[in-house]
């Protein structure tokens, strides 16, 4: 991967704009710390052989004065549901559900109570999403949680939430870390 051209040519998941252009503003230095984290996310979780896209991906930090995170998950339901999704499906949806999770966060001030029920949820709302057969009982046992707390807590991801999360242009960036 050239890394100075990516830095300087503009980029689809960045509204247009080049690392370069961003990284000129506090908030574009934040917008891009939190992209290139979200891409480290999907790499971690995604991709088997992902050593040179995590390279690649510090190398752009690195040229960029960015500092990288302490750790690639921001709160307690990122970590559960790494765990307790692990195994039951498609790690593709694992970093699905936790962008959707991260959208949700960043939409809403209505987030309280345990980060348990809202992992269950969150997992809950991709089973249905996608048509799997993931029951809030069985998803409730998973997680130690009541089906009663997880349909309240599914209910209000599904009202707030855009669900719709496009992940071919984080995908089709990864693409270019992987050269």
């Amino acid at each position: 991967m050239d890394i100075e051209k990516f830095i300087e040519q503009p980029q689809k998941i960045l509204n247009g704009q080049s690392p370069q252009e961003l990284s000129q503003t506090e908030a574009g230095r934040e917008k891009l710390k939190q992209s290139l984290a979200e891409i480290e996310l999907l790499a971690e979780l995604d991709y088997n052989n992902n050593e040179q896209i995590i390279n690649n991906i510090n190398q752009v930090r690195d040229n960029l004065g960015l500092e990288k995170p302490d750790n690639i998950f921001q709160d307690r339901v990122e970590e559960l549901l790494v765990d307790r999704m692990t195994g039951d499906l498609f790690e593709d949806y694992i970093s699905k559900a936790i962008l959707m999770w991260r959208n949700y966060k960043g939409q809403t001030d209505n987030i309280s109570g345990q980060a348990k029920s809202w992992a269950a949820a969150v997992e809950y709302l991709i089973c249905r999403l996608n048509c799997w057969q993931g029951t809030q009982e069985y998803i409730g046992n998973k997680y130690n949680v009541c089906m009663a707390t997880i349909s309240q807590k599914y209910r209000q991801l599904a009202s707030d939430l855009d669900s719709n999360l496009n992940l071919s242009s984080w995908r089709e960036l990864i693409s270019v870390f992987k050269n």
